[in-house]
């Protein structure tokens, strides 16, 4: 079950979500912790120059961020 206009749609198919669950966190850490649960080493190494103002505290909140997994290291 959706709230009204998080799931937007075309033709009756849902064609997005809209994800409020960590919008009121403030901390782009939130947003970086997909980097250690989604990317290799190389990939977060490339991943952390794209973003570029990432400064090493905000960096380290976001692998903390990650929730413990055998894939994220």
């Amino acid at each position: 079950m959706a709230a009204r206009g998080t799931a937007p749609g075309h033709d009756g198919r849902i064609s997005a979500v809209i994800d409020f669950g960590d919008l009121t966190c403030g901390d782009p850490a939130t947003d970086l912790s997909v980097a250690w649960m989604l990317s290799t080493a190389q990939q977060r190494t490339a991943l952390r120059q794209a973003y570029g103002r990432a400064e090493d505290a905000t960096w380290e909140r976001g692998r903390g961020w990650r929730p413990p997994c055998p894939w994220s290291s």
